[in-house]
This record gives C-alpha cells, structure tokens and sequence, in this order.
C-alpha cells in the first residue's frame, strides 16, 4: 500500500530514491547535479511530499515556499518506474495543495526542454509555459484560493 507523507525521509534516503530515478530523467539527473549535494539541499532546506511503499521511498516531489511573494518552486518530482501510471505522482501534487492551501498563490518549476512526459504531466495539472531558458521551460500553475 502506497502512502503520501510529508517531510519523513532522511537525507540517505533521499539520496538513494535519487539514484534510483536519475536514468528516468531526461537527460539523466546524475549528468546535471551533483546527487549528494542535492539529496542533502533537499534534506536541509526543502519541504517534501514523499510516496512510501512498503517502508521504502519510492516518490518524491520538493519544493520551496516564498511566502513574501506567495509562491511555492518545486526543484524536484519523482516517481520510481514501477510505480508510473498509478496516479501516485497526481496524489503527492495533491498533497502539495493542500500543504500549500492559503499561504501562495501560484506554484512554479522548471523543466528540461526535452522531457516530454514530465511537460504532458504538468500539462494535465492545468502548468502553463511561461518562459523558456537554454534548455528548460519555465512553467506555472495559478491557485484559485480565496
């Protein structure tokens, strides 16, 4: 049974879930951060939807809260490749609404220009393009919160 819980995992955790899914990034995650590092930013500083299963970290999604300026950043969403297609990745983003209920008004990221599963993805959760860098597209979502 897959549970969505907040803030759990240690950063070795985190880490080895990030080794787990770097090859389903596009480009690899690995060829573009420094896996350690990031496992222990994300530990440190970042707040985090985790998906378990069976005692082991299989999703993740972190992000950042700019509450001054009402906006969440997500750095991060993973989903380990057996679990795809289960509806767990639109569970934890969910979760991330609620967490975020009445403290922001739009959650923003950035995604690889190339990574055309992970745009149809945000696609499907009403993320539109608002800009484009060298290799990524930057995207948002509006929240309706009154």
């Amino acid at each position: 049974m897959t549970q969505i819980l907040f803030n759990q995992s240690s950063e070795q955790m985190i880490l080895n879930h990030l080794k787990r899914v770097s090859p389903l990034f596009k480009p690899m995650l690995s060829s573009y951060v420094d896996l350690p590092i990031y496992a222990k930013k994300i530990f440190e500083k970042a707040n985090r939807i985790e998906a378990w299963n069976n005692g082991c970290l299989i999703g993740l999604i972190a992000y950042y809260l700019n509450i001054e300026e009402s906006f969440a950043f997500i750095t991060n969403v993973s989903l380990e490749k057996e679990f795809v297609g289960r509806g767990i990745a639109t569970q934890m983003m969910e979760m991330l609404y609620i967490k975020t209920a009445g403290k922001i008004k739009v959650i923003k990221l950035e995604v690889k220009s190339i990574n055309s599963s992970a745009i149809n993805f945000y696609n499907k959760l009403d993320f539109k393009a608002i800009g484009k860098g060298y290799d990524f597209i930057e995207m948002e979502k509006q929240l309706n919160r009154n």
